[in-house]
């Protein structure tokens, strides 16, 4: 009888901790939901205005500008864009050095928005229609 109350409070135990780790999962999912629905919503703001600060900016600088300079310049669009200047300043500041880098290449502007996720990849915008 001992036995049997013991494997029952076991069984009983084991139903709950399965339980609430289904439920924690399916909180997690919601979560991870949200988050994405808030991402796309985000880069449906912040996409064009990534590469026409990037255009402006690596149009108005030299191979002899100074990463501050480049920052500042950056900040300063930022400045001018209401509805997205505090994600704009977010991912300038994040991402300094990545845009920095990319400045100096022959990418352009989708691709570095793409590598600082201000932008959807090509690929992802090929899958939603």
């Amino acid at each position: 009888m001992k036995t049997s109350l013991v494997l029952l409070a076991l069984s009983l135990l084991a139903c709950s901790v399965w339980e609430i780790h289904g439920q924690c999962q399916d909180d997690q999912e919601v979560v991870e939901a949200q988050l994405e629905k808030r991402m796309q919503k985000q880069l449906k703001w912040t996409c064009g205005p990534c590469k026409r600060a990037l255009k402006k900016v690596k149009e108005s600088i030299s191979t002899s500008s100074s990463q501050e300079e480049i920052k500042q310049k950056l900040l300063s669009y930022c400045g001018k864009l209401p509805l997205v200047k505090s994600t704009c300043e977010d991912l300038v500041k994040k991402h300094l050095w990545v845009v920095i880098d990319e400045l100096n290449t022959s990418d352009g502007m989708r691709a570095i928005c793409v590598k600082i996720k201000a932008c959807k990849p090509k690929e992802v915008l090929d899958l939603s229609y």
